[in-house]
């Protein structure tokens, strides 16, 4: 057990700050509080920080904003939500713009989809600190109210971003221009979002008609954006669950150039969204890790049926197998072009970016899932839907440059909607009282990498790295309950001798048996802990392997989007079969999943 001064905890690990950001709060200090220390089997810890460790750096910028911290902050937000300009949302009804849902993200409320001639509305209590608006390239301009061109919505589309983003010291709210591209092979989706760094963008938002493939869109990036001084790009590929296999599909005689130019672009991927998780699957590449069971899209048996469904058991459905097999190009060509960063976000149709609150949900597709009847009948087409994800970011302050520059350096995670603030760091110089430092993050930035990096080489024969991983319960709000935390995993993939890769799951702190309960009919939980830090060291690592890191952060069970809208059919003899008899996941456990960081010889 541990305890340290709240306020100077918070500070140093960049949850409070001068800076009045909208849903950055302090979260509560109070409640039980657990850390610990532990190795692969037995072990020893890192050692000390290099007299040469240098603090996180600034980007260049001047620290204009009020409360900038060098050792960053986390901000949050959501990189994939729809507006009227889309034209699947706008034949769900949707009545909102892209200026709309920058105003919705910033705590205002906007108008949804009626249902049976109802009106409808939705707000966020907790507002976010960025967003990017991805309607789709596909058919841009062709919705009313959205300019009657493909250039005209695309123009408009940078002027809402424009006049959303605040570029005045307090640094409220930061707006990323951005598209998605809707990729089809064959019907199945290979989509990704197109994410800038600034205002200077290409002419126009490529399509996949015009680019049918990513290797076109990348191609088109370099002719329009990368060419021009002043623009860069992030592309991000999601729904890896629905691509039959496609997503992280990199054949063995890939071009050196090709998976350069992929590696380029692609350094996030999104691991979550209200159409499932992608993170992994039992049953695929060797997966037995039980919590992958988690939010998928697909109710399939992959140990029983591995070719059931068309495709959904393939390995290039699920992120982590796309990790490891980047570390088996990696060890045959030198490129790891599925060196990939983890975001989450919404996709949500509504034009309510971060609307996340499972208390509050009213679907995601606007008039196609408003009737809870509709979302809680199997046979519906977004039955199996949830509430979808958010990203949180690591950095200096809220403005354009350091949201894309962590973004880039893929220093963020996602989570599945809590706002659950996680740090992770690796190195062969960690102290080994670093859960009980107060100044934890400034420390791990002098003698580590933090998520996303990569680690150095080891300083001397049989050195092993050792991490840290320190999370804080989301605190709640009026609508969102506040869940404890149960446990902190790391999952290592490596790549062996054979050039084949493995996995691995370590419990690092915490267990699935901690006395916490759940009331389904209230939602109400009790248990867990407010704070969980551990250190951990790989005394299996092996200098001459590529591998990864990452962390998963569990939190108690809690109630589905499923459970509360059983619970809202009243009376209970009205709610259909489904919210007894198996069908729909009533409980799960919502969870974060940090950025990897990597080893390589």
């Amino acid at each position: 057990m541990w305890m340290r001064n709240g306020l100077i905890l918070a500070a140093t690990l960049g949850l409070a700050s001068g800076c009045p950001t909208p849903g950055r709060g302090n979260p509560d200090a109070g409640g039980a509080h657990d850390s610990g220390s532990r190795t692969d089997d037995a072990g020893t810890d890192s050692g000390t920080p290099p007299d040469d460790a240098g603090t996180p750096p600034d980007g260049g910028m001047a620290a204009r904003c009020v409360g900038y911290d060098p050792n960053r902050l986390v901000f949050w937000g959501d990189l994939h939500a729809h507006t009227e300009y889309s034209l699947d949302a706008a034949s769900f009804g949707t009545p909102t713009d892209p200026a709309g849902a920058y105003g919705f993200a910033q705590g205002r409320t906007v108008q949804l989809s009626p249902l049976k001639g109802v009106p409808r509305s939705a707000s966020i209590d907790r507002p976010l600190d960025f967003v990017a608006m991805t309607d789709h390239s596909e058919f841009l301009g062709q919705t009313a109210g959205s300019g009657g061109s493909k250039m005209a919505a695309w123009t408009k589309i940078q002027e809402a971003a424009a006049q959303a983003n605040d570029s005045t010291s307090a640094c409220k709210f930061t707006s990323l221009i951005a598209y998605e591209w809707s990729g089809k092979v064959g019907g199945t989706w290979i989509h990704r979002n197109v994410v800038f760094g600034s205002d200077v963008v290409p002419e126009i938002a490529a399509d996949s008609v015009t680019y049918p493939t990513p290797q076109k869109l990348w191609a088109q990036l370099d002719a329009t954006c990368l060419g021009g001084a002043g623009c860069s790009a992030l592309v991000i590929p999601h729904n890896a669950n629905y691509s039959m296999g496609l997503q992280y599909l990199v054949p063995d005689s890939v071009s050196v150039q090709e998976a350069t130019t992929r590696a380029k672009y692609e350094l996030l991927t999104e691991v979550y969204q209200h159409k499932g998780s992608s993170e992994c699957e039992v049953g695929v590449g060797g997966t037995t890790d039980p919590l992958c069971q988690f939010e998928q899209q697909f109710p399939i048996d992959c140990t029983q049926a591995p070719d059931q469904g068309g495709g959904y058991c393939k390995a290039g459905n699920f992120i982590r197998n796309g990790l490891r097999r980047g570390l088996e190009l990696q060890t045959t060509m030198s490129v790891n072009p599925l060196k990939m960063g983890i975001v989450g976000a919404t996709d949500n149709h509504n034009a309510t970016p971060g609307h996340v609150d499972k208390a509050t949900y009213v679907g995601q597709a606007g008039s196609q899932d408003a009737d809870v009847l509709d979302r809680t009948d199997p046979t519906k087409r977004f039955a199996f839907q949830s509430q979808g994800g958010i990203t949180g970011v690591w950095a200096e302050q809220n403005d354009r440059h350091n949201i894309y520059q962590a973004l880039s350096r893929r220093e963020v995670y996602a989570t599945s909607g809590p706002r659950i603030p996680v740090r992770f760091f690796g190195g062969f110089a960690l102290p080994s009282d670093l859960c009980s430092r107060a100044n934890l993050a400034e420390v791990a930035y002098q003698s580590g990498v933090p998520m996303g990096g990569d680690l150095p080489a080891p300083p001397s024969a049989g050195a092993k790295p050792g991490f840290v991983v320190w999370a804080q319960k989301d605190p709640g709000s009026a609508r969102q309950k506040s869940v404890g935390l149960q446990r902190i995993q790391i999952i290592k993939g490596w790549s062996d001798s054979a050039g084949v890769s493995q996995e691995k799951v370590v419990d690092v702190i915490g267990s699935g048996s901690d006395g916490a309960t759940l009331n389904p009919a209230t939602c109400a939980t009790t248990g867990g802990q407010a704070e969980l830090c551990s250190m951990w060291t790989d005394i299996a690592f092996d200098p001459t392997e590529h591998a990864f890191y990452y962390a998963r952060v569990l939190e108690e069970k809690s109630c589905t989007v499923h459970q509360y809208d059983c619970n809202s059919i009243t009376p209970a003899s009205a709610r259909p079969a489904s919210c007894s008899d198996g069908k729909l996941t009533l409980v799960d456990q919502d969870r974060a999943w940090s950025s990897p960081i990597w080893s390589s010889p």
